[in-house]
């Protein structure tokens, strides 16, 4: 069970960063905690949530 929920989580993360590569109308949802959560996992720049204009 431990497994999938960080799979889980692991897979959130890599959607999340594709919104913000995409700059997808998603990211306005995307709150400051997962922003730094996407900057520490190395999955965005912070040039890309600039321009996605995500606010962490």
């Amino acid at each position: 069970m431990q497994i999938d929920a960080a799979e889980k989580e692991g897979k959130h993360f890599l959607q999340l960063a594709r919104y913000v590569r995409e700059r997808n109308w998603m990211c306005q949802h995307i709150s400051p905690n997962q922003a730094s959560e996407l900057l520490a996992r190395g999955l965005v720049a912070e040039a890309e949530l600039r321009r996605a204009e995500v606010a962490w």
